[in-house]
């Protein structure tokens, strides 16, 4: 029997963005310690910022509506860095780094896309909506930055 999928609310979809920053920060973080070009380490930097100010934002938005706003699980985080460390023990050359940033940030501007997408289905609008699109264009310019690496 096919699953049959909820509406994303605004709660969701806070709580969906908020994760995928957060997620990013830690990943990206993991990932610097592995980093010997002094470009690459810069860029990376200026992307664990930009997650850092998107989740700000996002968490007061989530305060303010009376939602907790809450990280991956442990699990989650552990599994990552365990296939971050995995995916660089034989290979942590720039090029490689900058390939695995461009597949993180790919997950997640996939997510972004869906739940945008729903999100407009049902009618969400105003800041939350704005800032689902900021991180977006966030991690698709990113994207696009990593590539020069490759």
């Amino acid at each position: 029997m096919p699953q049959v999928k909820t509406k994303i609310t605004r709660a969701q979809l806070l709580d969906d963005l908020y994760k995928n920053l957060k997620m990013g920060t830690t990943s990206t973080t993991d990932i610097l310690g592995r980093v010997k070009d002094p470009d690459l380490r810069a860029e990376m930097t200026k992307t664990i910022d930009g997650f850092e100010g998107l989740a700000s934002r996002t968490a007061k938005v989530m305060i303010e509506a009376g939602i907790t706003p809450k990280e991956e699980n442990m699990f989650t985080k552990a599994g990552a860095k365990i296939g971050m460390v995995m995916n660089t023990a034989t290979d942590s050359t720039s090029e490689h780094l900058a390939e695995m940033m461009i597949q993180g940030l790919t997950m997640g501007v996939t997510e972004l896309y869906r739940d945008i997408g729903e999100a407009e289905e049902v009618g969400i609008s105003g800041e939350v909506l704005t800032l689902a699109k900021e991180a977006l264009d966030f991690e698709e310019r990113a994207v696009e930055k990593y590539k020069t690496y490759l």
